[in-house]
């Protein structure tokens, strides 16, 4: 194990990006979580912050393909279980889906004729969510392939940086520095990349 010295002598443990590198590679590369408290939370919290606002979207995207999956999964059950047998309680909980929002006048009283006026809603929100998760796997497509963090790749990037956006980064730099840094070097290789396109 190739763990870097600790040089937290106040005993503290780092909970968010604000920690020093060194304690992040550490808990990354080698798994020693002795100066770090909850660190899925902080890998949450780096693979966010590196992302940037794509990554936001895809996440976002995501919750909502799940939010109107359930709603229509929950409707389709429901519908199923009045059609076996009417129960006043799942009917209420038909209702609280609100799909009859979208019908207007739709009969809150008769549960039959509630659901012959919703159904045309229920099966719009399955395409929706099955268009929303084609697109996203669309989109996850071109993203690219979940980066192996390793000490070589650190180092690796900690002299891209010197020599491509001439910022020098040492094991005591905070993880957020270093994602900021990993945000401008990317754009510094797009740019480089239309560049040569251009040529």
């Amino acid at each position: 194990m190739n763990t870097l010295p600790s040089t937290n002598i106040l005993g503290r443990k780092y909970a968010t990006i604000d920690m020093p590198m060194r304690v992040f590679i550490n808990a990354l590369c080698d798994k020693d979580y002795s100066e770090v408290e909850n660190f899925d939370a902080v890998q949450i919290e780096f693979t966010e912050s590196i992302g940037g606002d794509e990554l936001k979207r895809i996440i976002q995207d995501k919750k909502d393909i799940e939010l109107k999956k359930l709603r229509y999964l929950s409707a389709l059950n429901l519908i199923q279980l009045l059609s076996i047998r009417y129960s006043e309680d799942n009917f209420n909980q038909l209702k609280d889906l609100d799909y009859h929002a979208f019908a207007a006048g739709a009969d809150l009283d008769d549960y039959k004729k509630y659901i012959t006026q919703i159904d045309g809603w229920v099966k719009r929100d399955e395409m929706d969510f099955r268009k929303l998760a084609d697109e996203l796997k669309a989109k996850e497509a071109n993203q690219p392939k979940q980066m192996e963090y390793t000490r070589d790749y650190f180092a690796s990037m900690y002299i891209a940086f010197m020599e491509s956006i001439k910022v020098t980064l040492t094991e005591e730099t905070s993880v957020r520095m270093y994602c900021q840094c990993a945000k401008r070097y990317k754009q510094y290789c797009d740019f480089m990349d239309k560049q040569r396109k251009a040529a």
